[in-house]
């Protein structure tokens, strides 16, 4: 038997601006109540702060007495729940601790069967009967009356049309004060901060709140059932990955502070800027006062004679790549693209979210991706900026923190560099993530591992000798492209022909077509501007030089069709394909399946020619830019993708196995990269060899790795 369990909770606090820790641990929060479910019973809701139960027969005591014997508690984004568990159940109530082990997260299985994570989407797309409370009563939110005037009669209130908001916006969240209210409070001599919390606590909006979480664990039951608990090995890899993002990354607090106030007066800097840049004899003041004006600077822009749809990264980085623009609006372009770095953006989600023990914490998503990889929340650490300060430039960033006047010192150092202010903040933030005292980090990199991933499973022979051998399988291709003869020895690292070889083995590895290509080459990482003509005959040769690796997407698209088709399993070299009518999968080399919802061949528009229809796998999935829940189209060299992606997730899972094992606690993922925070005098080798180790499933498969030490974490 198992127990759903789900929490709802109001706080001075709020949630998307402060670590979930924080949030808990915080004395305005509250839990409101309960929500109950046994496994084959009705749902109950408790309410502890009256020590009631409404409409059930579960009990405090038979809850306390079920995690003291080991029961499943099956959660929504364990979190959260486990946070506001630990904090205010047990700390506050004095209820049992529930062991690590117990948690079961439907979250998690969401992740695991590639449907969409949050509660309600994934009942959705799921068909579940039980559904989550969208639709609460509608309530008007009156406002308190203003106090009566000397000598006047007290009017009545004006009541508000009835608004349909959702029920936890008002029953979960302060509710604000009037301005009279605060003047008449400050006037009896009281501090404004010392205002008593006002909620909306009637009885009407208490009732709908139960209701709401009573359908939030019915839902969660149900999808429970359909999911099932994780496969056990799935589970252990959930469980590591739950410790790990538990044990949370160190960060350098006094720094990222102190450059926090730096880069808020920067804001206020380019903002003045622009109020200059747009002041007028009817406007002296200027048109537009901050930079998240976008709709008023778009409308400036055309007025100067240019039009823009966007304000986007991509938008003004193509404006400034244009020759015709006027000197106002580049200017106005430059100072957006500088002032909205997203660094500065992830400075203050560093900072929000940093734990009072300096410690960033639940950054890591596990099974983020469909093909098994982590993804990143709160801070990315995954969109951490790569172009650090390194070296003295780095020493010398730090030093200027330390000097009396940091503000100046950053700008000496931003002139000598020749970075702006927000690209010194881009180029110091891996940095902020440093080892305690007495610690440092070990930084290991699986290199090449997608493309040593696809020479390995497609069996290719020249790429899997290259990796052999120690030769970059960029230059070999870059030597092929330019007819160099040794290109091992005549390329450099840094050259421009090891860059486009390098894009090309990347990109031409999952059937890209050259108009793609030429836009990848032509992206801000590569800055390789090539014809069309020249891309057409860059991807033809790929496709011939490695003509195993196109064969094996066609070899993977057959066998996926025809296990769709006939609801079968099917072969195809290290991979296996299958389906059973509701779910198509593909079985990795390592035994983890990558799963698709519903799958089917049918036919669908044709991309390539309009007006006409092709053969397509489509199946049930989260689009990767809009998120929303779509039919998705699959084809071989997407297929392939997704294995290659897959195998190195699950390669870097068994790293986080052996680390652990071996006493090297694991803080940090990103992609390829695994981090680890160790005593000092921890030797650098032995970490090497575990990640270097090859697991019983790919013997024979070529991995390499780069290893370091340092304090700071970095590039």
């Amino acid at each position: 038997m198992y127990l759903v369990m789900d929490f709802e909770t109001r706080s001075r606090v709020d949630l998307s601006e402060v670590s979930y820790q924080r949030y808990a641990a915080d004395p305005s929060t509250d839990i409101m109540c309960i929500g109950l479910k046994w496994e084959g019973r009705p749902a109950s809701v408790f309410v502890p702060t009256h020590g009631a139960v409404l409409d059930g027969r579960t009990r405090p005591i038979e809850v306390m007495e079920a995690i003291r014997i080991g029961c499943p508690i099956v959660v929504h984004n364990r979190t959260f729940e486990e946070n506001i568990y630990y904090h205010i159940c047990v700390l506050r109530f004095g209820w049992p601790e529930i062991h690590p082990d117990q948690w079961h997260d439907t979250m998690a299985s969401c992740s695991y069967y590639a449907v969409p994570r949050s509660l309600e989407k994934a009942g959705k797309a799921l068909g579940l009967t039980a559904q989550k409370m969208i639709v609460t009563p509608e309530f008007s939110e009156e406002e308190e009356p203003e106090p009566k005037p000397e000598g006047k009669r007290k009017r009545k209130p004006k009541k508000e049309k009835p608004k349909s908001r959702h029920v936890l916006k008002q029953v979960c969240k302060p509710r604000v004060w009037s301005a009279p209210s605060i003047a008449k409070w400050i006037r009896e001599g009281n501090r404004e901060e010392d205002l008593p919390i006002r909620w909306w606590d009637d009885k009407p909006r208490l009732h709908a709140l139960y209701e709401y979480c009573k359908a939030d664990v019915e839902s969660q039951d149900e999808l429970y059932r359909t999911l099932g608990p994780l496969p056990p090995a799935r589970l252990a890899e959930w469980r590591l990955d739950c410790r790990i993002n538990s044990r949370g990354l160190p960060v350098d607090w006094p720094s990222l502070h102190t450059v926090s106030s730096i880069t808020g007066d920067s804001l206020s800097w380019y903002n003045d800027r622009v109020r200059k840049l747009t002041a007028t004899p009817a406007y002296p003041e200027g048109m537009i006062q901050t930079l998240n004006q976008n709709r008023k600077i778009l409308d400036w822009i055309e007025m100067m004679g240019t039009s823009m749809t966007s304000l986007d990264k991509a938008a003004v980085i193509d404006a400034l790549a244009l020759n015709n623009l006027s000197n106002p609006v580049r200017e106005m372009l430059t100072i957006k693209q500088d002032a909205g770095k997203s660094s500065l953006g992830k400075l203050q989600t560093m900072l929000d979210q940093t734990d009072l023990d300096s410690r960033i914490r639940h950054s890591l998503v596990w099974h983020g991706a469909a093909t098994g990889r982590k993804a990143g929340r709160g801070i990315q650490p995954q969109n951490i900026p790569n172009d650090c300060l390194k070296g003295e430039d780095l020493d010398e960033f730090y030093r200027a923190l330390a000097d009396i006047d940091p503000a100046g010192k950053l700008q000496e150092l931003s002139a000598r560099i020749d970075r702006s202010l927000p690209d010194l903040v881009s180029g110091a933030l891996r940095s902020f993530i440093c080892a305690e005292p007495g610690k440092k980090f070990l930084i290991s990199d699986l290199s090449n591992i997608e493309t040593r991933n696809l020479a390995w499973v497609s069996g290719c022979r020249l790429l899997t000798e290259a990796f052999a051998t120690g030769q970059c399988p960029y230059k070999q291709f870059a030597g092929m492209i330019y007819n160099i003869p040794d290109p091992q020895n005549a390329i450099d690292k840094k050259a421009k022909e090891r860059v486009l070889g390098k894009v090309s083995v990347l990109a031409l590895g999952y059937s890209m077509g050259a108009d793609k290509f030429q836009i990848t080459a032509a992206g801000p990482l590569y800055q390789i501007q090539l014809g069309m003509t020249q891309a057409n005959e860059i991807k033809d040769l790929y496709r011939r030089t490695y003509y195993e690796v196109p064969a094996y997407w066609a070899s993977c698209e057959e066998a996926f069709r025809e296990a769709i088709t006939n609801r079968t399993t099917v072969q195809n070299g290290r991979v296996s394909f299958g389906c059973n009518g509701t779910w198509g999968w593909i079985v990795l080399p390592s035994g983890r399946p990558i799963w698709f919802y519903r799958p089917q061949v049918a036919r669908r528009p044709n991309r390539f020619r309009e007006g006409s229809l092709t053969s397509q796998i489509v199946y049930m999935g989260i689009d990767s830019v809009t998120k929303q829940w779509r039919e998705r189209s699959t084809y071989g060299g997407s297929i392939v993708e997704s294995i290659c992606q897959g195998m190195a997730g699950c390669l870097l899972q068994e790293i986080c196995f052996r680390s652990e094992a071996a006493g090297y606690p694991v803080v940090l993922t990103v992609h390829d990269e695994i981090v680890s925070e160790v005593p000092e005098h921890y030797p650098v080798e032995p970490f090497h060899q575990i990640v270097k180790t090859r697991p019983a499933w790919c013997l024979d498969l070529p991995i390499e790795c780069e290893t370091h030490e340092a304090k700071r974490y970095g590039k």
